[in-house]
């Protein structure tokens, strides 16, 4: 049974973090499982020994001792809740070491697609549930279940008519449990989209931007409305499933009075058996719903399980590790790629050569495919169709790609020291601080440097007592990252779209400077900037329409010599 696999899968993960607290945790729960049976004993022992007109005291104060220590085994109960907390925290610990070594490895085409994102999310409250559903399957069978099979074989040797009737129950029980189980799935899946949006919503309705553009009432009317819709829809749910578990446990203990009425009649009275028998049934029963709860719980969290390992397992859309060497030309044939649930193609047909230490820039209106093309050449997507071959090879080997480095279009700054934000592009120097204040004095100007209070150790974003910076600042920190990281390939997406003109000349020079002896691709609108390059590529509408120098396209009287003259004539 394949759900059964992830169990297995999950407990070998405890197993392997801590095999002694695992072992002792199932042979604590063995003795919990006792204790119910041992109380039946008891009582049934101590009812029948008072009952006698002459008793024995000695054998009396045996069996309340006997009683007392079942008792005192209950009590176990206290530490497999503890044991069982640790085991909990290092199962979702390791698990969710496994989701972040994943999703590590997914290609950025794949945080593109809502669909994968959507498997994501899932997989994220699917580990704290695979963890849930191993301890409940533990729990069930090696408490309620052992409990259970101890109790009905004693009251199997008082009147073996009890047991038929308590098998009644369960098909019932079971029927019902598996119906409110499938009503819950159903609504989970229904609203995994909405509940998505709600937490988007919610963040936007406090966000900076939504201030400024008054904006969070809107945003707050959305969120409502979406919130309002699944509550409605879950009290339905809930409503439906509270009258299936009535009906059940009306059928369950008119079985129970069944139960009584049999041993009345057909049973052989005595005293002892009667009080057991009334004792029993409150914990057998309590078992039944136990074992049929936690069954149908464990189906339902299954599920989640299901959606964590189909996550891991899945090596789809897997960010393929690469290497080339700075001697190596790429070459571009009939490449072609389409955005995930898009039906236009963002690059048609694209074949391209670029010479090993070229220097490329890339124009073209906006939405042309410049973005998209270098997302390509650089390995963070893989071509719909066509091919992409560095020197000799298709494809990218499986080694580290230290020698590539990317400044993309969407800074992304984390709330880290300005230091650590410059030094994780490279990791193995992060700890090189005399390097990264360069890099930093580099990018920002000495001057503007000395006005962070605690230099490379200020931190980014009032959240945690940071700064916040500007959209240029912001750019200022990717570029320097950029810089930061070794390289033999680089890779510029509008480096200087956020810039003031002073600085934007600053990295044009500094960029011929280091893209000497490199493969290097810049990206921008601004045509006065690409003079220095050794090829300028056109592309409008996803193809490459012209391509040379830039006194070559001038000439050529085309798209590049229209726009260039239309931003010239802006200045």
């Amino acid at each position: 049974m394949k759900q059964m696999s992830y169990i297995w899968k999950t407990i070998s993960i405890i197993y392997k973090e801590n095999k002694v607290h695992l072992i002792a945790g199932i042979f604590l729960l063995l003795l919990v499982a006792t204790f119910p049976f041992i109380k039946l004993v008891s009582i049934n022992l101590l009812v029948d020994e008072i009952s006698k007109e002459v008793f024995d005291y000695s054998k009396i104060l045996f069996l309340i001792l006997f009683f007392c220590v079942s008792l005192f085994i209950s009590n176990s109960a206290s530490f497999v809740n503890l044991l069982g907390s640790y085991l909990w925290i290092t199962a979702e610990i390791a698990l969710q070491n496994v989701i972040i070594k994943t999703t590590a490895k997914k290609s950025l085409a794949f945080f593109d697609n809502a669909e994968d994102c959507k498997k994501l999310d899932k997989a994220k409250e699917g580990y704290g549930s695979a963890v849930g559903v191993t301890m409940m399957f533990i729990s069930t069978f090696f408490i309620s279940f052992a409990s259970f099979i101890m109790i009905l074989s004693y009251l199997a040797q008082i009147n073996p008519k009890m047991v038929l009737v308590l098998f009644i129950i369960i098909p019932i029980k079971v029927v019902s449990s598996l119906k409110v189980m499938k009503e819950a799935q159903k609504l989970r899946d229904e609203q995994t989209e909405d509940r998505m949006k709600v937490q988007k919503y919610a963040g936007y309705i406090s966000s900076k931007d939504s201030k400024i553009f008054m904006a969070s009432d809107f945003f707050l009317k959305k969120w409502y409305r979406i919130y309002f819709k699944m509550v409605n829809k879950g009290n339905q749910v809930s409503n439906k499933n509270l009258l299936i578990d009535l009906f059940s446990n009306c059928v369950m203990y008119f079985c129970y009075v069944a139960i009584i009425y049999i041993t009345i009649i057909y049973g052989n009275n005595d005293l002892g058996q009667m009080v057991v028998l009334f004792v029993a049934m409150e914990t057998i029963f309590n078992n039944i719903n136990a074992i049929v709860s936690q069954l149908c719980d464990l189906m339902q969290n299954t599920f989640l399980s299901n959606d964590l390992y189909n996550y891991i397992e899945d090596t789809s859309n897997e960010h393929i590790e690469k290497s080339i060497d700075s001697e190596d030309g790429i070459s571009l044939k009939e490449v072609t790629y389409s955005y995930a649930n898009s039906s236009k193609k963002a690059l048609k047909n694209i074949t391209l050569n670029i010479k090993p230490k070229e220097n490329i820039a890339i124009v073209g209106k906006n939405g042309a495919g410049k973005s998209t093309l270098i997302k390509l050449i650089s390995g963070l997507y893989q071509p719909t169709s066509g091919s992409i071959k560095y020197g000799c090879n298709y494809g990218f080997t499986e080694e580290s790609y230290d020698n590539i480095s990317i400044m993309p279009q969407e800074v992304v700054l984390y709330n880290l020291t300005l230091g650590e934000n410059i030094g994780i592009s490279h990791m193995e120097q992060m700890e090189n601080s005399e390097k990264i204040k360069k890099i930093l004095v580099n990018v920002f100007g000495i001057n503007k440097f000395n006005k962070f209070i605690n230099g490379i150790d200020t931190v980014i974003g009032k959240e945690f007592g940071g700064i916040d910076l500007s959209g240029g600042e912001k750019q200022r920190i990717s570029y320097g990252r950029t810089l930061f990281r070794p390289h033999t390939m680089v890779f510029l997406d509008e480096p200087t779209a956020a810039v003031d003109p002073l600085t934007e000349e600053k990295i044009y020079q500094e960029f011929i400077e280091i893209s000497k002896d490199k493969t290097t691709f810049f990206i921008t609108h601004r045509l006065a900037s690409v003079r220095f390059a050794d090829r300028i590529i056109v592309m409008d509408e996803g193809r490459i329409v012209e391509q040379g120098t830039h006194n070559e396209l001038m000439n050529m009287n085309g798209l590049y010599s229209e726009i260039y003259q239309l931003q010239k004539q802006s200045f």
